[in-house]
């Protein structure tokens, strides 16, 4: 085992590296794959807390060849892990299994954990994880000295972890919202890159856009010729948009998803949202083309949607179906734009029609409408 200045070394070109490495999940990596290796374990883990729900998860957990461990049900004291996490303090056990501060715990018993030590991760406001190391076959196979160079090596891991996630989160905000908002919304955003990726209700106002007479232009033109058609008038009516304060959301065959006053807040994002429809509308009558616009506000749940290979930001809640339904009411109203009533009532704008209430698919009680 290497000697305490051997391991002060080794820790400086760890975090030296680490400094260099983007990937989060590669900082976790070699993080783990160091304590394992200058610590003697059999296998370790660290946990981080979750931004969104505040649970402690998994993300990474290795053993002495280096090995990812999650398929093979890695199996841990929670008992340990909580105790470090929710005191901080620092935990040494030679033998767990004999061990009276946990002879309530069935796991290390069952799971058979002898040698273990677990260190708290500390960022400024708070913690942010554990660190753990352990043996099964080994009793003893940790000393004090062990745990004290834990204790620096968690220090120093700590600070390394807050700047990597910090980093992940801005380049995952950057990559997620670059699509959706204008560059100046981007950079308010990355202030506050943590808030933007969580999950919450919040009122908005919802925005749906459909070009009318697509079947028959999609017939007259040829796939490249409607490819073409199609991104010139999302460029022209996404820039549209961006420049009333909007977040496209997504692109639907011939339509769009738009919403205003998300991820950020956004004043008067109603009225920002009628005059962003009626710009459209006169934009598309310039090419000689048609469109229907929806717009309704009310309460919706925000946020990063998906799986680990595609993750979208996405707005889901009623009011998004009375947009769609809005849009659709277009056509029959003979209307270019419709929203609902608290759309138009909180826009301070005036000189719309109100064409009263109308019967939505999926919605219990009529909707008063408003052709602003």
């Amino acid at each position: 085992m290497n000697q305490p200045m051997d391991r002060v070394e080794v820790l400086k070109r760890v975090v030296k590296v680490t400094h260099s490495v983007r990937d989060l999940d590669s900082v976790l990596e070699i993080l783990m794959d160091h304590v394992i290796e200058l610590f003697g374990a059999e296998r370790g883990f660290i946990m981080l807390v979750d931004s969104g729900t505040g649970a402690l998860e998994f993300r990474t957990a290795r053993n002495l060849s280096r090995q990812d461990l999650y398929d093979n049900e890695f199996q841990v004291s929670r008992s340990i892990v909580f105790k470090s996490f929710g005191t901080g303090e620092m935990i040494l056990t030679s033998n767990a299994q004999a061990d009276d501060r946990f002879s309530d715990a069935m796991s290390i018993k069952e799971y058979g954990l002898r040698s273990v030590m677990c260190a708290p991760l500390q960022g400024e406001s708070g913690p942010i994880g554990v660190i753990y190391a352990d043996n099964r076959v080994r009793l003893g196979a940790f000393e004090d000295e062990d745990l004290s160079f834990l204790e620096t090596f968690a220090a120093q891991a700590s600070s390394v972890l807050v700047r990597a996630r910090l980093t992940a989160d801005r380049d995952r905000v950057t990559d997620l919202f670059s699509r959706y908002v204008s560059e100046s919304v981007v950079q308010q955003i990355l202030a506050r890159p943590d808030h933007a990726l969580v999950a919450n209700r919040k009122r908005v106002t919802v925005m749906f856009s459909d070009l009318r007479g697509f079947s028959r232009i999609s017939e007259e033109k040829e796939p490249d010729e409607l490819l073409d058609f199609l991104n010139q008038h999302f460029e022209a009516t996404t820039e549209i948009i961006l420049d009333h304060g909007g977040t496209l959301l997504s692109y639907m065959g011939d339509g769009l998803l738009a919403v205003f006053g998300a991820p950020l807040d956004l004043e008067r994002q109603e009225m920002q949202a009628i005059l962003a429809a009626r710009e459209m509308v006169k934009n598309a009558m310039e090419r000689q083309v048609r469109i229907g616009v929806g717009i309704a506000t009310g309460e919706a749940v925000l946020g990063d949607l998906g799986t680990t290979r595609r993750r979208e930001y996405t707005v889901i809640g009623d009011v998004v179906n009375t947009a769609a339904r809005l849009e659709k009411l277009t056509k029959e109203k003979g209307e270019s734009i419709l929203c609902d009533e608290e759309t138009y009532r909180c826009s301070g704008l005036e000189g719309g029609d109100r064409l009263g209430r109308a019967a939505l698919d999926g919605k219990s009680a009529a909707v008063e409408i408003v052709a602003p």
